[in-house]
């Protein structure tokens, strides 16, 4: 009986920690992803090397293991460069944004200077970063005083730079719905032209709107061409 009750405790404490696991992944792909690999080869390789057969033993060996999982988590917590989702002109705004358009359940953090706030959240799924950009573009909330963030990763060749942000702003309005096909180009720092083609009964004025919204330059440096398929 022991025993049996024992076996449960563990697999019951192996289901949490895989609930609490996947649901970290769901929103931080890749960093989580390294630390977990890391823990699970150090948990295998402890247990072959104590020769571990006692459930209690083994329970207490993942407890360890995963409680240096949360710590590893921490620190790159830390250093990590979360990207910024919005720059807002004041702090007021910036809560009412957040509250009203970051539905995921994703930490935040405000950062405040003398003239503006900004949100930085602690995401790197970058799908679901450009779904809450476009919820703020297309937004009543949005207006001069609020900047989009752009979340890719620079280079100092600006040919490779170029060539990922075109990436990141396609993968970015691809999420509109009735976008059927999209092409970026930047053959510039100062110019970006973006080609879409929508579905037939699609309003072209408000995909028009969503994505002068959130392109981070002004008016005369960009062009937006939409057309019905």
């Amino acid at each position: 009986m022991k025993k049996i009750l024992s076996n449960i405790i563990l697999i019951l404490f192996y289901i949490i920690i895989s609930l609490i696991t996947i649901h970290q992944l769901f929103f931080n792909t890749v960093r989580y992803l390294y630390i977990l690999i890391f823990v699970v080869i150090t948990f295998l390789l402890l247990k072959k090397y104590f020769h571990l057969n006692n459930n209690i033993n083994k329970f207490l060996l993942l407890l360890i293991t995963y409680l240096c999982f949360l710590q590893g988590y921490n620190v790159i917590e830390m250093f990590y460069p979360y990207p910024t989702i919005i720059n807002v002109g004041s702090y007021e705004k910036a809560v009412i944004i957040s509250n009203s358009l970051i539905n995921y359940p994703i930490n935040r953090e405000f950062h405040i200077d003398k003239d503006s706030t900004s949100i930085v959240l602690h995401t790197d799924n970058t799908n679901f970063f450009d779904k809450i950009a476009i919820n703020i573009a297309k937004s009543e909330l949005f207006d001069n005083s609020v900047k989009i963030g752009v979340y890719y990763r620079p280079s100092d060749n600006p040919s490779i730079s170029n060539e990922r942000l075109e990436k990141c702003f396609n993968n970015r309005i691809k999420l509109i719905q009735g976008v059927k096909f999209v092409d970026t180009q930047i053959p510039d720092n100062n110019q970006i032209i973006i080609n879409v083609i929508v579905d037939k009964g699609t309003d072209k004025n408000k995909i028009y709107k969503i994505i002068n919204n959130f392109l981070p330059m002004p008016n005369e440096n960009k062009r937006i061409i939409i057309s019905k398929e």
